[in-house]
């Protein structure tokens, strides 16, 4: 054994621990295992399964799990990424899926637009086709979420050129009767007659006006009764008259 005074050895620590050390040519301490306090290594890359680690950390196995990482008590289990970027739109953080050495899938975390307080962020989802990675979707720091565009505007924005990269659909999966696929607009109405619950915008990118509206609205004092009201014109409005309502208690269009 050895004091650890010249390339390193095992040793006893002052608190009785046993500590392994291992040094530099120059005495540096880049290896310090101690059996009762902190340790750390501190020089080169480190590899688990591999002699030539390309990266910090890299480990080399043939398991579907290769990483654990297990809380004992009632504690959750998080990696955490914190990096001093000082631009906006910086990598902070991510994880890269590789085929093979080539990059497929990831997800990046972001830096957001106020470099002073560096309080804001966004999260961005890529895949690749032929092996060119793509931005397909983004969640930006307001909570908007955009599918085909990289500045969502409402809530979820999709964007396409083309009928089917501009579309969603919903596919029934099954023959119930009842069971057929649809949107629910669940609105926080009171009991009160004309509340908006629910609506499609149609909106023309020449101005940026809408020039259609279909909507539902209570139709009763109690908020139980609902009516359908189609607007068409130039710049549609919620003060917009309807060009045809249907009452929903008694059925009648007008």
């Amino acid at each position: 054994a050895s004091d650890g005074s010249n390339l390193g050895g095992i040793y006893e620590a002052g608190d009785g621990a046993g500590v392994l050390v291992a040094k530099d040519a120059g005495g540096t301490n880049k290896v310090y295992l101690d059996g009762q306090g902190s340790s750390y290594i501190n020089g080169g890359n480190f590899g688990i399964g591999t002699t030539s680690p390309s990266e910090p950390l890299e480990i080399n196995h043939s398991n579907h799990q290769p990483v654990l990482i297990k809380s004992t008590g009632n504690y959750n289990s998080m990696i955490a990424m914190d990096s001093n970027r000082s631009s906006a739109n910086s990598y902070v953080g991510g994880l890269a899926g590789k085929w093979n050495g080539t990059q497929v899938a990831s997800i990046y975390l972001r830096t957001g637009s106020d470099t002073t307080n560096k309080d804001d962020g966004y999260i961005t989802l890529l895949t690749a086709s032929s092996g060119t990675l793509v931005e397909r979707m983004r969640v930006h720091s307001d909570g908007n979420v955009g599918i085909g565009t990289t500045n969502p505007s409402h809530r979820l924005t999709v964007t396409g050129s083309t009928f089917t990269s501009s579309s969603i659909r919903l596919n029934r999966s099954d023959v119930g009767v009842d069971n057929d696929s649809g949107i629910v607009f669940d609105a926080d109405t009171n009991a009160t007659n004309d509340m908006g619950m629910g609506g499609i915008w149609y909106q023309n990118s020449v101005d940026n006006s809408y020039n259609a509206l279909i909507r539902v609205r209570t139709d009763n004092a109690a908020g139980t009764a609902g009516r359908i009201e189609f607007h068409a014109g130039i710049a549609v409005s919620n003060s917009s008259t309807p060009r045809m309502v249907i009452k929903g208690a008694s059925g009648n269009v007008g």
